[in-house]
């Protein structure tokens, strides 16, 4: 997936409302595609939905640059295993992640439509309630 040019150039001189790095560098659709996969047991619904809106907000082309660079931002953090609570803790490993959804879902809620909400609620039900092949759960 490519980052979107800034919508103007008076939006482009206010750069980005929060910075997405270190962590945007590490979102990848394939590692994110797979994360979701592997840790939604001990990551939990909520975690795991709150991520599938950031993935589907992700394909709206009137999504804002900086909130495209938020959403990558926040997904980078959730696709590495390594940050302020590693992943492997049983029970907190995936607090933090939380947080940082939460937190980036604040700085874009207004660009997380019903139909993405739709979309990630589907996809969570799909995943949680599935019992065949993993492969296709978040191929779309």
């Amino acid at each position: 997936m490519t980052m979107m040019q800034p919508n103007s150039d008076s939006e482009a001189s206010r750069g980005p409302a929060v910075s997405p790095e270190p962590y945007a560098k590490h979102y990848r659709q394939s590692r994110f595609r797979r994360k979701v996969v592997d840790v939604a047991g001990s990551a939990g619904r909520g975690v795991i939905e709150r991520a599938l809106r950031f993935w589907y907000a992700l394909g709206s082309p009137a999504l804002p640059w900086r909130n495209r660079l938020i959403i990558y931002g926040a997904l980078g953090y959730f696709i590495l295993p390594v940050d302020l609570v590693p992943d492997f803790i049983p029970a907190l490993g995936f607090v933090d992640d939380m947080g940082v959804l939460m937190a980036s879902l604040t700085a874009v809620a207004q660009h997380i439509t019903p139909e993405v909400k739709r979309l990630a609620r589907q996809k969570a039900d799909r995943l949680f309630g599935h019992s065949g092949s993993d492969a296709d759960l978040i191929d779309e």
